[in-house]
């Protein structure tokens, strides 16, 4: 059986299974020569060449939402091209995660836990908006493909990988550059009187910030001049979220150009100390998360994925907070989209297969 996934997102990429064994792989920036591609046109293109396929795996972290609006071309495309009816995972991005994780750990069954910055967004028909987003999960898992969610957040657009972007866009940088703020914090020092940016593992907000919500209407709309400067972070539906972090904890420090950073040489304090906070509170904040739902004295291996999961100074934290757990991270699969639908069909055959003995 020969499977085509395609992952539309950021670091898009495409992978041809081949019974279960990968026979091309390829990340569309490598053809492209763009950082960072989201349209895997020459990888698709490429996949496509190598022969018949039996069916296509799709999926991108916002659901359907271009079938929302008119018709989405990605999977029209693949459809078309491999003659075949593409499956389409898009509304399952933090399972997606999970899978991957929890098969490359080498674990009979374990907590997979997600800690990601955008992951499904959460479309209510009845409302005709859009509430948020899937920032946290943690599953139960087994094999051969027993996931079961036990937690996960509340509805809401920014949870701890999104909050900790905003520092990131405080030093010039955009979402997908964490990991400078993660090793900037490492010059900086904690100042105490500041208010936590957490409440247990929810980021902390103003009163009347819940319930932000983006009507489809208006959804797709052109950002606004200040959107435009400073990020999707800052669409004014959703900023109600984070005006507490804005107004309580950054308060005058002012957000730098892209690139600026490396140019304030001394002055570079008030960003050092606010990245170290951050990257202090959002450990603590992804521990609360797992110790409030997770019961080691009834499993005792726990993984972690998304993209909180590439944080390496998080990660070495966790293996001395829980030294009587066995420990996995695997990272940000939208970096490898395509490689859990060989997760899931890999599953699907495996069942298959003993089912059948």
């Amino acid at each position: 059986m020969r499977i085509l996934g395609l992952g539309v997102a950021h670091d898009s990429q495409a992978v041809v299974l081949n019974n279960g064994e990968i026979e091309s792989y390829i990340k569309e920036e490598s053809l492209s020569n763009t950082k960072r591609d989201a349209n895997p046109m020459k990888a698709a293109l490429h996949c496509l060449s190598l022969g018949k396929l039996d069916a296509v795996a799709y999926s991108s972290p916002t659901e359907d939402i271009a079938e929302l609006f008119s018709t989405n071309f990605w999977k029209i495309f693949a459809e078309k091209m491999a003659e075949t009816e593409a499956i389409d995972y898009a509304g399952q991005h933090h399972l997606c995660h999970a899978s991957l994780a929890f098969y490359n750990s080498g674990f009979d069954e374990s907590y997979s836990v997600v800690v990601d910055s955008q992951g499904s967004i959460d479309y209510r028909e009845e409302q005709d908006s859009f509430v948020g987003r899937e920032t946290e999960t943690i599953f139960e898992t087994s094999y051969p493909a027993n996931f079961n969610r036990i937690a996960h957040n509340p509805s809401h657009w920014f949870g701890i990988t999104r909050l900790y972007s905003i520092i990131t866009n405080l030093i010039g940088e955009d979402e997908l550059e964490n990991g400078k703020l993660m090793g900037l914090s490492a010059y900086g020092t904690i100042d105490e009187s500041l208010p936590p940016f957490f409440n247990i593992w929810v980021p902390s907000r103003y009163n009347d910030s819940f319930g932000c919500t983006i009507s489809f209407t208006e959804s797709n709309r052109m950002p606004t001049k200040d959107e435009g400067k400073l990020g999707e972070n800052f669409r004014y539906e959703i900023k109600p979220e984070i005006d507490f972090t804005l107004n309580e904890i950054i308060k005058d420090v002012p957000f730098l150009e892209r690139g600026q950073m490396r140019d304030i040489k001394d002055k570079y304090h008030d960003y050092a100390n606010l990245a170290k906070k951050m990257q202090k509170e959002s450990e603590e904040a992804v521990l609360n998360f797992v110790f409030d739902h997770c019961d080691f004295d009834a499993c005792k291996n726990i993984c972690f994925s998304g993209g909180y999961a590439l944080n390496c100074l998080a990660n070495f934290r966790y293996t001395q907070e829980s030294v009587q757990s066995n420990y996995f991270c695997f990272g940000d699969i939208t970096g490898s989209f395509p490689r859990y639908f060989y997760i899931f069909f890999k599953g699907w055959l495996y069942r298959s297969r003993h089912s059948c003995e």
